[in-house]
């Protein structure tokens, strides 16, 4: 592996110019990363590089192109435990969601090409004059920049279908992972890739914006919160000929209905709400219980199991349910939204609170929130869950659906006719029955509705979206049309 250096420009390590990145482990808070960001002149070369390295890149034949994304597959198998505890020192989760994670990595290569086949692959079909053909093309340099959550599932959720489709990358990770993303472009940089095709930039939301204001970058694949995604949408709105990508913030539903299984339920709440600390945008947000004696005894059974959580460093035994949130600051940001709740009239059933000052461990909270006179609907992006009761199963959905963003719902209910009505109301990309609503597949598409996203969802769709469309009419050699169109007389014509 490469000695200390920031950036990945033109398939060379150099140190950063501009302002300067401390990482700090989020249980602990030592450091465990520093480095200097790029600045406007390394940017420019970075997108530079991706430009100059796109045109022998894109005449690759795409099965060449994928033998260096099984390259990067074998490349993660072999230095596995490295990217886990990257993963862990960055974020603080436990080591068995980041082996989760690493897992999801290692199998993106392969159903990235088949969705590519499927979705944009190549077509030629016969018409009454010759042949139809279908092909698809790629967009140039493009720039990734993603956040903390699932910070090596996420970049290469973009970088690898980017890739095989003949883009080049200008990678952007989150400033509170860059150990993740210094490691993710090792990786890529052992495979042999050409130079220029994947490139690394280290900063803040500054590097961002010198991204996507770049005049030569193609396009723009974006995961963070709503606002930001807001503005990049806005910085790009006199360009429609860039690629926008947009996957943001949500304030996710989930629905108890009609359930006998009491424990099962509870399971399903727990993991949808409190798994990563609540630090996903696929958590649930809004529990939605019935008016009656099943919900109060849910409430009952909630407060008392997120009592016995388990919350924990990374490597305890045994394994916890529960690490830090990414960093101090984000433990005020969160205990802000909930007392804003509180003074909007929310009761408290459990309140979330930070367990000592040094470190960004945080306790669940839950906020009965079925007083207040208006919806809350901004993301809480931490442990804190609001629960909501209703009188009649029509109102749970209604009440789900007043979000301004949803990326995923769910169902917990043996009632199949509520999963009926559930499934054709709700207003989400991703729609649960009686699974935990965090549970996605990469073989399917994955994007949210509303603010949530753009219609650009990931997956199995990111295909869509890495290609563009081109159709070719013709035939072989060169003849005179059976039908001609009148007016154009070429009798005398040899």
């Amino acid at each position: 592996m490469k000695a200390c250096h920031d950036l990945l420009i033109n398939g060379q390590w150099q140190v950063g110019l501009g302002e300067s990145i401390v990482s700090r482990e989020p249980a602990s808070q030592n450091i465990i990363w520093e480095g200097l960001s790029a600045n406007t002149n390394q940017v420019d070369q970075a997108i530079q590089a991706a430009r100059n390295a796109f045109e022998p890149w894109r005449k690759l034949n795409i099965t060449d192109r994928l033998t260096y994304l099984h390259r990067f597959e074998q490349a993660v198998k072999q230095h596995k435990s490295a990217l886990i505890e990257a993963i862990c020192h960055d974020t603080g989760r436990p080591y068995w969601e980041a082996q989760l994670e690493v897992q999801a990595v290692e199998n993106k290569a392969e159903l990235a090409f088949e969705a590519y086949l499927q979705r944009t692959g190549e077509r030629v079909m016969a018409t009454s004059g010759g042949h139809l053909q279908l092909r698809h093309r790629p967009h140039g340099a493009l720039a990734v920049i993603t956040s903390f959550s699932f910070p090596a599932s996420i970049a290469t959720g973009y970088i690898i279908p980017a890739l095989l489709a003949g883009n080049c990358i200008v990678f952007k990770g989150s400033e509170r992972t860059p150990k993740v993303s210094d490691l993710l472009a090792q990786l890529w940089q052992s495979t042999g890739l050409p130079d220029g095709v994947l490139n690394l930039l280290q900063g803040d939301k500054k590097v961002g914006q010198a991204l996507v204001q770049h005049p030569d970058i193609n396009g723009v694949l974006f995961t963070g919160t709503t606002s930001v995604g807001i503005e990049i949408n806005q910085t790009l709105a006199m360009t429609p000929d860039k690629l926008v990508c947009l996957n943001m913030s949500a304030n996710n539903p989930l629905i108890i209905g009609d359930v006998s299984n009491l424990k099962a339920a509870l399971y399903h709440i727990l993991h949808s709400s409190f798994i990563s600390s609540g630090q996903r945008c696929s958590n649930a947000r809004r529990l939605y219980l019935p008016d009656s004696a099943l919900g109060d005894q849910m409430v009952e059974q909630l407060i008392e199991q997120c009592h016995l959580l388990m919350i924990g460093h990374y490597d305890e035994q045994p394994a916890p349910l529960m690490g830090p949130v990414i960093n101090l600051a984000s433990v005020k940001q969160i205990l802000k939204q909930q007392q804003l709740l509180l003074s909007k009239g929310a009761n408290v059933l459990l309140s979330a609170h930070q367990a000592d000052e040094k470190s960004a461990f945080m306790s669940p909270g839950l906020l009965d929130i079925s007083t207040l006179k208006e919806p809350f609907d901004e993301e809480i992006f931490g442990p804190i869950l609001q629960i909501h009761r209703y009188q009649h199963f029509e109102q749970a959905i209604e009440l789900a659906n007043q979000s301004k963003y949803i990326l995923t719902s769910g169902l917990i209910s043996d009632n199949q006719a509520q999963f009926d009505e559930f499934d054709c109301t709700i207003q989400s990309g991703v729609v649960n029955w009686n699974q935990p609503i965090t549970g996605v597949s990469g073989a399917a598409p994955y994007g949210g509705v509303g603010l949530s996203s753009n219609h650009r969802p990931g997956g199995w769709y990111s295909a869509d979206y890495c290609a563009y469309p081109t159709t070719t009419m013709y035939q072989h050699g060169v003849s005179f049309p059976s039908s001609p169109i009148p007016g154009i007389n070429l009798n005398d014509t040899p």
